[in-house]
């Protein structure tokens, strides 16, 4: 089997959100499997590659040799040029993320990650866009649609009708060294730990607001207890007082660093308002680390009876869960073990194989 492989970047580019993480497992799993040849299509770029896109190292490139804004123009107006213009004999493009390469006469995978684009109230108008003309456009043409989680497919119907039967569910994992913390080395409450960690970012979409409200409100009450957030930040919320008790690291390093992060803290704190899947809650549970996490969906779905769920925009649920967490030893012990065993339910070697496991069945 043939693959080409699409994710509009270049090999040096930092591949550290989730689905960035997404696409490096899932074309490098691909490329291993015995009977799959694989090409990576690619962006021009420098030589280098960055360290999160070492398992690509040492694929075979085509380079597009054009713009990407420039291609699609073309694309989106004239479908064209084809994937087989680099591609000739491919048998499938893969897109490990929402994008549309027209693909002529091969196969066509695209995977969805959310649809938070339709599902916010104030989307951005290119976001709206891109989701109710491009990516419809993806997912009518595609030989199989890839969801990483079960709410994402439901959001895929509810939105787009009914696309046949061609949704496969295609998650995500953690990464290796979650999974490789000792558990000896795991938190819990008896070792007293300075902090606790978000891992997304201060945005709308994760509930920045909401975890500078709680990290206020430990401030306030002399909580010694600090708040690491890893990711992006909101422009409207970079103007907004921080507490003093919350560390704020811009971009994560790699997951040998981030993991021992994770493992070191009290517990891992998500209020997201939306997720497709929800990958940091598999590396915490991962590595040991309790969860408390917002009622949603996907979170749900990913995290199961593993995590403490609270109402995002309820104070006192979020302060509970907290409190419940270093108050008691026997609960953080509890919630560490069967979330050490229920990470193992989303590991990329898995998500490799039911990726596989579509493309072969739609061949």
């Amino acid at each position: 089997m043939k693959v080409t492989a699409w994710f509009a970047a270049s090999l040096s580019d930092r591949y550290l959100t989730g689905v960035g993480k997404h696409a490096v497992r899932m074309i490098s799993g691909l490329a291993a499997s015995e009977d799959v040849s694989l090409q990576l299509l690619a962006t021009r770029g420098n030589r280098e590659v960055d360290a999160s896109a070492r398992l690509l190292a040492g694929l075979p490139i085509k380079v597009t040799g054009a713009p990407r804004r420039l291609l699609d123009v073309f694309w989106s107006a004239l479908g064209w040029p084809t994937v087989r213009f680099w591609a000739p004999q491919t048998d499938w493009l893969y897109c490990p993320r929402e994008l549309w390469l027209p693909p002529g006469r091969c196969r066509y995978a695209v995977t969805v990650h959310d649809l938070w684009p339709l599902d916010t109230a104030k989307p951005r108008l290119k976001d709206r866009f891109r989701a109710r003309w491009i990516l419809r456009r993806a997912l009518r043409r595609a030989t199989v649609i890839l969801a990483v989680s079960e709410f994402t497919a439901g959001r895929i119907r509810e939105h787009f009708g009914p696309l046949g039967d061609k949704i496969r569910i295609v998650g995500n994992g953690g990464s290796d060294p979650y999974f490789a913390v000792p558990a000896e080395n795991s938190t819990s409450a008896e070792s007293q730990p300075t902090y606790a960690i978000s891992v997304g970012g201060l945005t709308y979409k994760k509930g920045g607001d909401r975890l500078l409200a709680m990290a206020g409100r430990w401030q306030r009450d002399g909580r010694n207890l600090r708040l690491v957030v890893v990711g992006p930040v909101d422009s409207n919320l970079r103007h907004e007082p921080w507490p003093a008790n919350l560390e704020h690291i811009e971009r994560g390093g790699s997951d040998e660093e981030l993991a021992i992060l994770v493992a070191g803290a009290a517990f891992s704190v998500s209020l997201a308002r939306y997720e497709g899947f929800g990958m940091t809650l598999v590396e915490a549970m991962a590595a040991g680390t309790p969860v408390i996490a917002s009622e949603i969906p996907a979170h749900r779905e990913v995290a199961g009876d593993a995590a403490i769920f609270v109402d995002g925009d309820d104070t006192h649920s979020i302060d509970a869960a907290v409190e419940e967490l270093l108050s008691s030893e026997e609960r953080v012990r509890e919630l560490t073990d069967r979330a050490r065993v229920h990470a193992q339910q989303h590991t990329w070697d898995k998500s490799v194989t039911c990726l596989l496991a579509a493309l072969r069945e739609f061949s």
